[in-house]
């Protein structure tokens, strides 16, 4: 008998799910995203937005472990850009995030960080050695932006001083 094998598809691999988690602390709010960022994260994008922008406080988009993104990932980083009184930084963009940072101009408008904030710095600023530390917390499976008050659902340990907060969708 013989042996059926599957041929490789053209298109790219189902890859992992996106998550939007928003993380709160006394100086910072730091916006976390991971895995594929695209138009089925529309509502929870949104939601980030208005919690980073009601926090009136400088905001850090962390897209280390982001995967994929595209325009609504893009336009999601442009709204925040407009709407929060602080310049936002993007922290650590794989070669995905960069593209679409420079090709969309959004880049003009943010601050590339190519280092991770150093926890113990309350002012936010980035060392090197703070980029080394890629274990940082990742929340895992998180549907939806977190909001004050909502219940913390994050896997893994968060800094001191870092009120971490996310919801399933």
């Amino acid at each position: 008998m013989a042996e059926e094998t599957k041929t490789p598809q053209p298109h790219l691999p189902a890859g992992e799910a996106g998550t939007v988690s928003v993380l709160f602390s006394a100086d910072r709010t730091s916006v976390v995203l991971a895995g594929e960022v695209d138009a089925a994260l529309a509502t929870d994008l949104s939601d980030a937005i208005s919690d980073a922008q009601r926090a009136e406080l400088p905001v850090d988009v962390d897209v280390r472990h982001v995967t994929f993104m595209d325009s609504s990932g893009a336009a999601m980083l442009a709204r925040l850009a407009a709407r929060v009184p602080h310049r936002v930084r993007i922290i650590q963009p794989p070669d995905v995030v960069r593209f679409l940072l420079e090709v969309t101009a959004i880049g003009d408008s943010v601050d590339v960080v190519d280092h991770a904030p150093d926890p113990s710095d309350p002012a936010g600023r980035t060392s090197p050695s703070a980029a080394a530390d890629d274990a940082a917390p990742v929340p895992s499976t998180v549907g939806a932006a977190a909001r004050p008050g909502d219940a913390a659902a994050v896997t893994g340990s968060v800094p001191a001083g870092v009120e971490a907060r996310t919801v399933e969708s």
